[in-house]
């Protein structure tokens, strides 16, 4: 089978659907990914195929920072239908936030899969079922949720005005932005309510991907090793604040005088970096597993890689949530009793020592993301997702959980995605129509 992968340009989206199309690729599958131009090189160390290779003049389409915008999602579109006269797709497979393949899906006749994040963004029965009976307003969770649910399908439907095609006319149970199989990163035993979400929603687990350190990092094996000496590493993550205010001066200031090595990637930190205290290690990159296996605990905005990453290692998190998925992350995070969640606009110096001391010294935060690591790791998150596209592939329909094979979070034995491969009819889409 074919699969074409369209993904934005951040490390968060492409590597997991690297894992998951190397896990396609393994059984034999073909992948091609289009994607911008800035992916080219990570995609090459791992023998995918790119395409095209910044021929088109729309190549820097798939940018988070434009996400939303009409023009960009079209020049996705007409991306995804140049790759498909070239490679005849049986699927699409895209993140949550690339509108463009449901577009491409839908003008090509073609199914499509997306990855969402760590738990799920838009309003649901599951939390319809959690308000109370009466007539009162909604909460700020769900007036989050539909405002942003609202706000993505206007973002959508004006995308598909460009190409002279009718407004979306679904509710959020049948959204238009789940395609035909939604891959959501979690498990049942963090995911609430998971059994009363959309039927297109499946759980895979955390699908963490992260390519292997060509010769290690001796500099950074070396700073780790203090660890083993009793000194704590915490590791931070600060990513864009929006527009909230950025907690970067308060944690140097809150841990510059404290006995803690501080592994702080900074890729996306959108503040002024300022004086480096000297037991933080800053850079723009630090291998997140590398680190993780050293670590106490972490400290992030609670964007889903970091995060996952966490809870995959078992350790609690100190998170200071801005926009995007954030909010809704903390939440849940805060809802396992896996972290403290701060207000950046209230944060001070003292409250964030206070939190990280809480989570440092206490053994209740540890021990339930000890837990949900447990839970994590009986999940063969890639094996699982590959299943299921396979699936996808394989019949050109939606994929609903009451019909999937394999149900969610539990991967299907190797013997049954080989009859589901031997099973498949080699049709292929014609492309664009």
């Amino acid at each position: 089978m074919r699969f074409l992968f369209c993904s934005l340009d951040v490390e968060g989206f492409l590597f997991p659907l690297i894992g998951m199309a190397s896990a396609l690729c393994d059984r034999g599958h073909e992948v091609v990914f289009v994607s911008d131009s800035a992916t080219a090189t990570r995609l090459d160390a791992q023998g995918l195929r790119r395409f095209p290779s910044g021929a088109l003049p729309q190549r820097h389409s798939f940018l988070v920072k434009t996400w939303w915008q009409a023009p960009a999602i079209a020049a996705q579109v007409r991306q995804i239908e140049k790759a498909l006269t070239g490679f005849a797709a049986d699927a699409l497979v895209g993140n949550s936030l690339t509108l463009g393949p449901l577009l491409a899906a839908e003008r090509c006749r073609l199914p499509v899969a997306l990855l969402g994040f760590c738990t799920y963004l838009w309003p649901s029965g599951a939390l319809a079922s959690a308000a109370p009976a009466d007539s009162a307003p909604p909460s700020p969770r769900q007036a989050r949720l539909a405002w942003r649910h609202g706000d993505m399908i206007q973002w959508l439907d004006r995308a598909r005005a460009v190409f002279g095609m009718p407004a979306c006319g679904c509710g959020t149970e049948d959204s238009a932005l789940l395609g035909d199989l939604f891959l959501l990163r979690s498990v049942p035993e963090l995911e609430e309510g998971w059994e009363r979400l959309p039927e297109k929603v499946h759980l895979v687990g955390s699908c963490l991907w992260e390519p292997d350190p060509a010769g290690g990092d001796a500099e950074l094996a070396h700073w780790l090793a203090a660890a083993d000496r009793g000194q704590p590493v915490l590791y931070v993550q600060h990513g864009r604040t929006f527009h909230l205010p950025s907690f970067w001066a308060h944690l140097k200031e809150a841990l510059a005088d404290l006995p803690y090595l501080v592994a702080v990637s900074a890729s996306r930190l959108d503040a002024d970096q300022g004086e480096i205290p000297a037991n933080f290690l800053v850079r723009p990159h630090l291998p997140q597993g590398q680190v993780l296996g050293a670590a106490r605990a972490v400290v992030a905005g609670a964007n889903t890689t970091v995060v996952l990453g966490a809870l995959q290692a078992g350790l609690p998190s100190l998170l200071i949530p801005s926009g995007g998925e954030q909010p809704d992350v903390a939440e849940r995070w805060s809802e396992a009793g896996v972290a403290i969640v701060l207000d950046a606009q209230s944060l001070t110096p003292s409250s964030l020592r206070n939190a990280i001391t809480k989570l440092l010294c206490g053994d209740g935060y540890r021990a339930k993301a000890t837990k949900l690591a447990a839970a994590f790791s009986a999940v063969d998150s890639f094996a699982l997702a590959a299943d299921l596209l396979e699936r996808l592939a394989m019949t050109g329909a939606p994929i609903l959980r009451a019909s999937a094979v394999p149900s969610s979070c539990q991967a299907t034995s190797k013997g049954t995605a080989e009859a589901a491969v031997a099973r498949w009819s080699p049709a292929r889409s014609p492309g664009p129509r």
